[in-house]
């Protein structure tokens, strides 16, 4: 079979989205199936991503005691803070730092604060 994904939406109840490079291909898929009906519309690419955004995104409030993610292309973007309080205008939060994991790694060898010792033979005495 020629089909690349089968998917279903929560916003779209009772249609099954099914992809593939022909049509012919998705009516030899579901032939025998007894829940689907034999009724299939072409759904053009550029409408496929409609099916899937997210309506409730849209209509969330900000509560405290929240995690929330920045966005902006400031300095804070992409980082996590917790809503500490909510007023009308204004919105208090508290981010979390980030640590720069590139820059720890990038540490010469000659900045070491110790010096290894070098390494002896440990012989015992036998008695």
């Amino acid at each position: 079979m020629s089909i690349l994904s089968v998917t279903c939406s929560d916003t779209t109840e009772g249609y099954i989205y099914i992809e593939a490079f022909k049509e012919i291909h998705v009516k030899q898929a579901c032939e025998g199936l007894n829940f689907i009906l034999n009724k299939f519309i072409l759904v053009p690419t550029e409408e496929m991503p409609v099916i899937f955004q997210n309506d409730q995104a849209k209509n969330n409030e900000l509560r405290e005691h929240q995690w929330v993610r920045i966005k902006n292309s400031g300095p804070y973007n992409g980082d996590i803070a917790l809503v500490e309080s909510v007023s009308d205008t204004k919105v208090w939060v508290r981010m979390i730092p980030r640590i720069d994991l590139t820059a720890v790694g990038k540490k010469d060898k000659s900045t070491r604060n110790f010096n290894r010792v070098p390494q002896k033979l440990n012989f015992r005495p036998t008695i």
